[in-house]
């Protein structure tokens, strides 16, 4: 039998960094359906690595990742500007002045509402 390196990791990872100007920290809080993984402030250049268990599902004698994870992040005086977004593993985030940033292209501006 032959064996590959592609097999099904067990560990979803999405990185969040805080690229805000002004010595900000950014506020993170991220859930899942089942689990919560707590509060985390995030200083000036720093990142969050979020780490958690994937879950997957068999759809048709195939397995499908079960992908319920979302993270909320707040930032400005008084942490007053907020969005929340869905995160998949593997993803880089990035928090910047006028927004969030996925692989470096602004996807959700602060304080945006979401259409969804």
């Amino acid at each position: 039998m032959m064996m590959t390196n592609t097999a099904l990791s067990d560990t979803g990872n999405v990185w969040i960094r805080n690229s805000l100007p002004n010595q900000k920290d950014l506020i993170v809080h991220c859930k899942s359906a089942k689990e919560d993984m707590g509060y985390h402030r995030v200083h000036p250049r720093g990142a969050y690595n979020l780490l958690y268990k994937l879950r997957y599902e068999e759809y048709f004698m195939r397995l499908y990742e079960i992908n319920d994870n979302w993270c909320h992040l707040w930032q400005g005086q008084d942490f007053k500007h907020h969005q929340v977004f869905d995160v998949q593993s593997g993803e880089q985030w990035e928090a910047r002045e006028d927004g969030i940033y996925r692989w470096s292209a602004l996807v959700y501006a602060w304080d945006q509402s979401r259409s969804q």
